[in-house]
């Protein structure tokens, strides 16, 4: 009698002298046995052997199968949230968030693999009717497309919707908001709902972008310090705007308009902030009801973000140190500070008046003798 120690791991006999079993699992790890219907011990391995590596590629079939089912149902919200750990680990975390939560917004329950190039460039053209800059679109863009890129890596999608060229970029031309003039301001305000209102005074004078004004909470207007605090900066720390005395009424009003968290609060959904949509819509309506041309940004109109631009516009012409200007738009370096500043055509006109005081144009030119003097000739 052969002792069981004899045989190799799967092959055995069910009695002394017998014919050898062999056993096996299948592809759903279930014990499986058979006789060889012999006692040839090199058949039996053949034959244990041959039963494993079917059992292996029917399992590899399996595991096939159910990653093309993941692959078919994958959303482009659950594309995110995969890789959130990488993009959050970056340091313009703060910003990848942002791409993230928007993203996840309009394209969030659709199929990954059913994502349309024109799909993405309707998005990314309503996002910049809303008043950023062709370069700041881009960005939004550039998250998308890494994201596919990451998923295409893990064999998760065949292909990038955004990738080859099918979504070109935007013209990063650098064409400037335009400054908002004084009596803009006031015809603007004019045609605008109070609440509205309030939080267009806070962004032209205390200098807040669109993003950090529809997060603002009433937790986040600290009275004692007179500051608005902000999200966290690329670095790690808490940012802090401080608070105008114009800013400061508007934010007053807008705690004591209503009962709701958010200072821009949705007029529809409790517990909600106002979209950015929404923001601008308003902002187009009231334009045209003052009577002031709407255009986009590039052809010198007014947006949203205009707000930020006369703010630090309005510093330089005041004239404050550009190192506090800095400080007060808080941007990262004084480069970016003067991409921001636009002094208007009149306070350039009153600087060139400035420069001519005290000479007498009479005595360097005579006068005309005919109608239309110099111009009449020049023209």
């Amino acid at each position: 009698m052969s002792k069981k120690d004899d045989l190799p791991d799967g092959i055995y006999r069910r009695k002394p002298g017998g014919n050898l079993h062999i056993r096996w699992k299948d592809e759903y790890q279930r014990d499986c046995k058979m006789s060889t219907k012999g006692k040839e011990i090199t058949i039996a391995k053949a034959l244990l052997a041959k039963k494993k590596e079917e059992a292996r590629l029917r399992s590899l079939d399996l595991r096939l199968s159910a990653r093309d089912e993941e692959r078919q149902r994958l959303t482009v919200g659950e594309l995110i949230e995969r890789y959130r750990p990488i993009f959050e680990s970056k340091k313009s975390a703060r910003d990848e968030k942002r791409f993230a939560k928007f993203w996840t917004r309009h394209l969030g329950k659709m199929r990954a693999r059913d994502i349309v190039p024109g799909e993405i460039e309707q998005i990314r053209r309503d996002k910049q009717r809303t008043g950023l800059t062709g370069a700041t679109v881009n960005r939004y863009t550039a998250f998308l497309k890494r994201i596919f890129n990451l998923a295409i890596q893990d064999y998760l999608l065949d292909s990038n919707p955004l990738g080859n060229g099918r979504v070109k970029h935007f013209t990063e031309s650098g064409a400037r908001d335009r400054v908002i003039l004084p009596d803009e301001e006031r015809l603007i305000c004019a045609h605008l709902d109070p609440l509205y209102r309030a939080g267009f005074l806070i962004s032209l004078y205390s200098g807040l972008r669109m993003g950090e004004l529809l997060r603002l909470t009433r937790s986040d207007v600290d009275l004692r310090r007179n500051v608005f605090l902000l999200g966290e900066t690329k670095g790690g720390r808490r940012d802090i705007a401080p608070i105008s005395p114009v800013a400061l009424e508007a934010a007053l009003f807008a705690m004591a308009a209503h009962d709701e968290e958010f200072l821009m609060k949705s007029p529809t959904k409790a517990g909600a902030a106002i979209s950015e949509r929404s923001l601008h819509d308003r902002l187009i309506k009231a334009l045209k009801a003052a009577g002031i041309e709407v255009k986009p940004a590039t052809e010198g109109g007014i947006t949203w973000h205009a707000t930020r631009h006369t703010f630090v516009t309005r510093l330089t012409e005041n004239g404050t140190n550009i190192g506090t200007v800095k400080e007060l738009a808080r941007h990262s370096t004084i480069t970016m500070t003067n991409e921001y500043v636009h002094v208007a055509s009149d306070v350039n006109h009153q600087a060139l008046r400035d420069l001519c005081e005290g000479v007498n144009v009479t005595e360097l030119f005579p006068k005309p003798q005919r109608p239309g003097g110099h111009l009449k000739k020049v023209l």
